[in-house]
Order: C-alpha cells, then structure tokens, then sequence
C-alpha cells in the first residue's frame, strides 16, 4: 500500500508542479481508491500519515519499501481530505503551487541523490530533456 502511495506522489503531485513550473496555470490530481488499507486501517507514521492520519504532503517523501534510495520533493503542501465516492473514497486536489524548474532536484525524483527527470514531456530552460532515461 505504501508503495501505491509513493507513486501517487511521484506520478501525479510533482508531475504536475513540474507543469506548473513550465508555465501551466495548475492542474487537477483525482484519486479514488475502494481499499481501506489507502485511506484508513493500518499505520499512521510515515508516508501512512499523509493519506491515513493528517500530515501534510510537502518536502522530501521517502520510499517506503523495497530500495529506500529513491524519494520525491513536492513545493506545494497537500493535505489529503477523503471524500465518500460509491464504495469507496475519493481525494481531488488542486496543484497550482510550483516553484520554476530548479537543477536542485526539487520536482522530480532521486535515486542515491540523482535527480532523474522520468516524467517525459518536461524540458529544461534550454528546450534539452532534464534525463534522458540511462542510468
């Protein structure tokens, strides 16, 4: 479960803020999950607390299992409010937040401290991909 979350983050928040920060007045992040092990049962601690508990998503998010050298920055702060949705739970977030792309690594990933810009589509000032997928 907590993987499904990292990848929600990695995926779909800083993708978006990296949109954002290519000149896109915002965007919509829509998730509806039926599993209550994503919005409720389970552990509060960790990436567990931003979609279980009230932590807000924002800064550095670490993958929480497997290889645990990879983990994502969001700018903006997110708080997950669950809505009932049929069977389930639904979360709409609006990302309007994005500072401009920065050769930091904030808005893409890192694996060991790498900064790898896998979200394809996303250009460097200078029209160059930020990582062209080796390595």
């Amino acid at each position: 479960m907590g993987q499904s979350m990292f990848q929600a983050c990695k995926d779909h928040l800083c993708f978006l803020e990296q949109l954002n920060g290519r000149g896109f007045a915002g965007g919509l992040f829509v998730i509806h999950v039926i599993d209550p092990l994503f919005f409720d049962r389970g552990t509060r601690d960790g990436i567990y607390a931003y979609f279980r508990g009230t932590e807000a998503i924002n800064g550095n998010i670490e993958k929480p299992m497997g290889a645990r050298n990879e983990k994502v920055y969001t700018d903006g702060r997110y708080h997950v409010k669950w809505l009932p949705c049929g069977e389930g739970r639904v979360w709409i977030q609006e990302v309007t937040t994005a500072s401009p792309f920065p050769s930091s690594g904030e808005g893409f990933y890192l694996v060991d401290g790498v900064p790898h810009g896998k979200l394809l589509g996303i250009l460097a000032e200078d029209d160059e991909p930020v990582y062209d997928g080796k390595g």
